[in-house]
């Protein structure tokens, strides 16, 4: 099962891939949690840096439960997971 947030551009494109589509930005953690029923087992940032890191740690158990592609210094600073090519943590 696959829970998403995206703005209305990207959010049918999403439900087409089979994701459950929910809006970014605020109450963002709750609405997740609700579509989950409790915490989510991995959450997974792929934008742009934008301070929203607090908010995907909010919907897992763990900071370490979530990942991030392109916020590599709030990762450091909120002990996420992140990605970039070979590199990561």
């Amino acid at each position: 099962r696959v829970l998403a947030t995206a703005g209305e551009r990207r959010a049918e494109e999403l439900r087409g891939l089979g994701a459950e589509v929910t809006p970014y930005g605020e109450g963002m953690a709750a609405r997740v949690r609700e579509l989950a029923g409790g915490d989510v087992d991995l959450a997974i940032d792929a934008a742009p840096p934008s301070g929203g890191l607090p908010e995907l740690i909010r919907t897992v158990a763990a900071p370490r439960d979530v990942m991030t592609m392109s916020d590599f210094a709030a990762a450091e600073e909120l002990g996420v997971r992140y990605q970039f090519g070979e590199e990561g943590n």
